[in-house]
């Protein structure tokens, strides 16, 4: 039987007596949806030298592992690139100086947080 993912994208066939009368619960292997999925269809007579194969459930702590590997990877890899362009002001200017801007708003943010370290040791102190 074909069952259709509350989500509407997706679809898998799965066997009728995997399904009992009273319902079970499936969960989408892709958008991880769970719902209470009730066979409407009357079972069929299979041949019992059929055999029913079940697919494997997917690891998904895996994959999502391997997001945050590289999530935390590329956030490496740009704290390292602007503290690069932060310690190499004068040449970064020089060749580049559109990036005006950018190290005038570093130094008002740079300012506004130890503003707001400082109001916090202050109150922590009272």
């Amino acid at each position: 039987m074909i069952v259709e993912c509350k989500c509407q994208k997706y679809k898998f066939d799965i066997p009728n007596l995997e399904i009992p009368e009273e319902g079970r619960m499936v969960r989408c292997g892709f958008c991880d949806e769970e719902w209470l999925y009730q066979n409407m269809e009357p079972l069929k007579d299979l041949n019992p030298s059929e055999e029913i194969l079940i697919p494997k459930e997917k690891k998904k702590n895996s994959v999502k592992k391997k997001n945050y590997t590289t999530l935390l990877s590329f956030i490496f890899f740009i704290i390292i690139l602007l503290i690069s362009i932060y310690s190499n002001k004068e040449l970064v200017l020089q060749k580049f100086p559109f990036f005006f801007g950018f190290f005038e708003a570093s130094d008002i943010l740079k300012e506004i947080i130890s503003q707001n370290v400082n109001w916090l040791i202050e109150t922590i102190k009272n």
